[in-house]
Parts: structure tokens; C-alpha cells; sequence
């Protein structure tokens, strides 16, 4: 098999189990130099759900008042949230002295990315299909959201091993560079 097959799959396994808690899941995830460059191969399945959610999302959003962004646009998008989030937490993690769990924290970010746009698939997917209405996604994208928010807090708590607080204002951090991203492209 194929290595880096055979390593995506330990590395998804493992991000499941880190997303229920278990931090001894970074035992199955190759967290040396190689292992980090080789986790950005997780965008290959985040980038199909990701243009979909983004379409439904769009859709949603403007009830077919206005077009979603281009497939291209959307792509760059992501892009761009990949190589900026590592570049910051690169860039704010050696002064504030998470340098020795940088690559331990993006190879589990990276593969968990898979987790974060899986979670939130669900009510799109039901409200894509007219099973559930814009009110029921509303509640339904909330619930989502928040596990999503809270596998991105798991990852930034073991994998960077600082507090909580410090967490949260990780994923508040990388949110807003989704937002923000999404908005000034798309």
C-alpha cells in the first residue's frame, strides 16, 4: 500500500480520536518534518466538501437572489485560509513559546479539517435534498458549528498544550481568517 495512503489513513483515524478527547491519538499520526508537509495532503477530501458547502451555503443565504462565487474563487479561498493560518501560528507561536508543538498542532489541525467540513455537511446536505426548511438548517448549521468550533479547540488545547482561553481565541482567530477570507474573495 502506498505510504502516504497508509499514513492518511492513521493520521484520519487518529484525528477522530483526538476530536472525542483521546490525546494519546497523536501516537498515530507521524509528527515529524515529513508528517507536516504531508498532512496538507487533507485538503484533497476537504476541497470537494468545501465547494459544496459553499455552494449550499451561498445558496441558503441569497435564496437564489445573487450567484455564488466562482469554483475558482472559492478554491483560491481555501487556499489561501491553508498557507495563512500556519504562516500566523508560525509567526506568533516561537514568541509566545508554542514553537516545540508547531508541527504537532498543524499535522492534527490539517487531518481534523476533514472532521471540521464533515460535521457541518449534515444540515446542508438535509436542506440541500428539501428535507428540512431555512429555519431547521439555522438550528441545525448552530449545532454543527459548534462541533466543529469544538474539534478546532481540542486540536489547538492538545496540540499546542496551551489553555483553554488561549484555544478559544485560536479558533476565534481562525474564523475570522475564514470569514474574512471567504468575504473579501468570494
Amino acid at each position: 500500500m502506498n505510504t502516504l495512503v497508509a499514513e492518511a489513513r492513521h493520521s484520519l483515524a487518529a484525528a477522530w480520536h483526538l476530536a472525542r478527547g483521546d490525546r494519546s491519538a497523536y501516537g498515530l499520526m507521524n509528527l515529524s518534518e515529513d508528517g507536516f508537509w504531508r498532512s496538507f495532503v487533507a485538503i484533497l477530501p476537504v476541497l470537494p466538501l468545501y465547494l459544496y458547502s459553499t455552494d449550499v451555503g451561498q445558496r441558503l443565504d441569497t435564496a437564489g437572489g445573487s450567484e455564488s462565487p466562482s469554483t475558482l474563487l472559492t478554491v483560491l479561498s481555501l487556499l489561501i485560509q491553508w498557507v495563512a493560518w500556519p504562516i500566523l501560528i508560525a509567526a506568533i507561536g516561537r514568541p509566545l513559546g508554542w514553537g516545540a508543538n508547531f508541527v504537532r498542532y498543524m499535522v492534527a489541525f490539517n487531518w481534523s479539517s476533514v472532521y471540521v467540513i464533515g460535521v457541518m455537511l449534515p444540515p446542508l446536505m438535509l436542506f440541500d435534498a428539501g428535507v428540512i426548511g431555512r429555519d431547521a438548517m439555522g438550528i441545525l448549521g448552530l449545532v454543527s458549528m459548534a462541533a466543529a468550533l469544538w474539534i478546532r479547540w481540542i486540536v489547538a488545547v492538545t496540540g499546542l498544550q496551551v489553555s483553554g482561553m488561549v484555544a478559544a481565541a485560536l479558533v476565534l482567530g481562525e474564523l475570522l481568517l475564514s470569514l474574512g477570507t471567504d468575504a473579501v474573495i468570494g
